[in-house]
């Protein structure tokens, strides 16, 4: 009898997944900075700058959210003058 694999994928971290899109998304957008740099540091720099960018993510938070509307609080009241102000008297 002969046994069959379960073609398994192994699976991709979340977070790495994601610093993927930051940094494709990025060298797309600056096509014009990357031919002034080369190739090689331009790499090292957006490499770096998708590992800022992801900082903080976890497993759970990594995967694209949908957007949440933000509540927007009333406006804040103006603030009442308690007293008013005394003019010093002149001399005469």
């Amino acid at each position: 009898m002969a046994k069959t694999k379960a073609a398994s994928t192994p699976e991709i971290n979340p977070k790495k997944a994601y610093r993927k899109s930051i940094a494709v998304a990025i060298e797309n957008v600056l096509q014009e900075l990357k031919e002034k740099l080369g190739e090689e540091e331009f790499m090292h720099r957006l490499k770096k700058a998708t590992k800022v960018l992801a900082h903080g993510l976890t497993h759970e938070n990594a995967a694209p959210q949908k957007t949440v509307a933000i509540k927007t609080s009333k406006a804040a009241k103006p603030v009442k003058k308690s007293s008013v102000i005394k003019k010093a008297r002149s001399k005469k």
